[in-house]
């Protein structure tokens, strides 16, 4: 039988994890990754001393993580370089292996262990959540009076968007833990924080994505295990016409007699995905190549509205599943979309207390609803950001596993 981590020391390294990352990704989004390094080599090799460690994510999981990398490679020699292929594909296989080293470490910590993620979380959640509304409220003195940036307006400060996305993914671990501690009247408040910061900041996508898991939460808490099965459906539904949907009913033309006016943002996005859309129909089953997005033919077209312009692709199509049809193709399309069945189904299993499988749907779906709209799937820091927003939430939820309220 395996032995569990040392109770005094297993918790380190993702405390570190938990305080640190919300204020790192303040400063700079992409700090992200030598941090959550930082925190797996702890585990690593805090576990490996105790003599407990293997790699433990479920085998589902893992078989579909090990299948997108080797798709991944495989489809590097028609991607139109070949150079960025072979970086791309080392990445991911990079970052699930990191991802998959944190997960596996917060699933083993005992009640001794997890004792550190808590204050930890709040914590870095409190001086972000604080630090964003100073930004905001006394017009940017760390951005502009420290760092040197330009002012520019309320809502100006863009690049601490990503500080404002992992908070609305962390909202929900920390929020499961005060509820567990009967302060619902903290987590209502910590929730209309979290909204008005979004608001002030004019990050848009957050809190639409903040609202959306929401709304998810809710109907899993109402509906526990049919929810689940429903998200998990309109998921894989989701996912099959994706690549449909920019060239039909959000097609940038329909959707302007459909609703009159567009925000430039919003617009610029329909018209990213339409041309992802034709893209992934000229190679739908094998798909143009990993990291293909970023030398796509035809990408530097510039498409016009009123008052904005932009590249018919800057960068990535600003959508997790398109990109994903785009670049890996069907193959790469039915292994995201069966993985994240799996989640759905997996989060509200029938032995999940209500509250448990509330806040971990409302976390997946805030997830989804910003890899609908924001990011690259590839970039190393947004990979992080997700496997250590699930690492808190598998924490959290196994905090009352003691009690026998959770199997393991």
């Amino acid at each position: 039988m395996m032995r569990s981590f040392n109770p005094a020391t297993a918790g380190f390294g993702l405390a570190l994890v938990a305080a640190a990352v919300p204020f790192v990704a303040f400063l700079q989004a992409r700090a992200v990754v030598p941090v959550a390094i930082l925190a797996a080599i702890i585990s690593l090799a805090l576990a490996r001393k105790a003599g407990a460690w293997r790699l433990d994510i479920g085998r589902p999981l893992a078989a579909i993580l090990v299948l997108a990398c080797l798709w991944a490679a495989v489809s590097i020699p028609w991607a139109p370089d070949t150079w960025l292929g072979t970086r791309g594909a080392l990445k991911l296989a990079g970052n699930l292996l990191l991802g998959a080293v944190l997960f596996s470490a917060a699933r083993k910590l005992d009640a001794d262990g997890r004792r550190w993620i808590a204050p930890a979380l709040l914590f870095g959640f409190g001086l972000t959540l604080a630090l964003l509304f100073v930004e905001e409220l006394f017009k940017g003195p760390i951005s502009v009076g420290l760092r040197g940036l330009p002012y520019r307006g309320p809502g100006g400060f863009f690049w601490l968007n990503a500080s404002a996305a992992i908070l609305i993914l962390m909202i929900w671990p920390a929020s499961l833990r005060l509820w567990h501690r009967h302060r619902g009247a903290v987590v209502i408040a910590a929730f209309a924080l979290v909204a008005l910061i979004l608001y002030l900041m004019t990050y848009w996508t957050g809190l639409v994505s903040l609202i959306a898991g929401a709304i998810g939460a809710f109907c899993v808490y109402a509906f526990t295990r049919r929810a689940g099965i429903i998200l998990a459906v309109l998921f894989a539904l989701g996912v099959a016409a994706a690549p449909l949907l920019p060239s039909t009913v959000l097609k940038p033309d329909t959707v302007v007699e459909a609703v009159g006016d567009v925000p430039p943002p919003l617009m610029h996005r329909l018209h990213i995905w339409e041309f992802t859309s034709q893209r992934i129909a000229e190679h739908p089953i094998r798909g143009w190549g990993m990291n293909a997005s970023r030398v796509i033919p035809g990408r530097k077209n510039i498409v016009e509205g009123k008052a904005w312009s932009g590249y018919v692709m800057p960068l990535h199509p600003h959508n997790a599943v398109l990109q994903v049809w785009l670049e890996l193709g069907a193959p790469g399309a039915l292994l995201f979309g069966v993985f994240g069945v799996l989640v759905f189904l997996g989060i509200t299993r029938p032995h999940i207390p209500r509250a448990h499988a509330a806040a971990a749907a409302g976390q997946a779906l805030t997830a989804l609803a910003l890899l609908s709209s924001s990011y690259g799937i590839w970039q190393s820091w947004w990979l992080a950001t997700l496997w250590i927003s699930a690492s808190l939430m598998a924490i959290a939820l196994s905090e009352r596993k003691s009690q026998g309220l959770i199997e393991s």
